[in-house]
C-alpha cells in the first residue's frame, strides 16, 4: 500500500456519511455518495462475487444481497485515497445469512 495516502478528514467524513447514509436508508441512501460509474467490487469467495458498475449495478448487488442476507449493518474502516485520486475504503460488517435449510 506505499502507492496510497491518507484520506484529507474532510473525506474521511464524507465516506462516514456515506456509511450513516446506508445503514439508515439503504442502498438508495448511499446512490448520492457514489460516482454514477462506481466499480463497486465484491471479492471472490463472498456468495454475491463479482463486479457491479454503476448506480443501477448497486441497486442490483443489494437485490441479490438480500436474497442470501437477512440482516447487514457496515462501518468504516481504512480509508485511503489512491493515487488517482479516488478513494477507497475497507469496512467492516455484520451479517446474518437467511435460513434456507441447507
Amino acid at each position: 500500500m506505499a502507492d496510497y495516502e491518507a484520506m484529507s478528514q474532510e473525506a474521511v467524513e464524507v465516506a462516514r456519511q456515506g456509511y450513516e447514509a446506508y445503514e439508515s436508508r439503504g442502498v438508495e441512501g448511499i446512490l448520492e455518495f457514489l460516482d454514477p460509474d462506481v466499480e463497486w467490487r465484491n471479492p471472490p469467495d463472498s456468495p454475491i462475487a463479482g463486479v457491479f458498475h454503476g448506480h443501477d449495478g448497486v441497486r442490483k448487488w443489494q437485490r441479490l444481497t438480500d436474497e442470501v442476507f437477512a440482516e447487514m449493518h457496515f462501518w468504516p474502516g481504512d480509508l485511503i485515497e489512491a493515487p488517482d485520486g479516488g478513494e477507497r475504503g475497507r469496512g467492516r460488517d455484520a451479517l446474518r445469512s437467511r435460513d434456507r435449510g441447507a
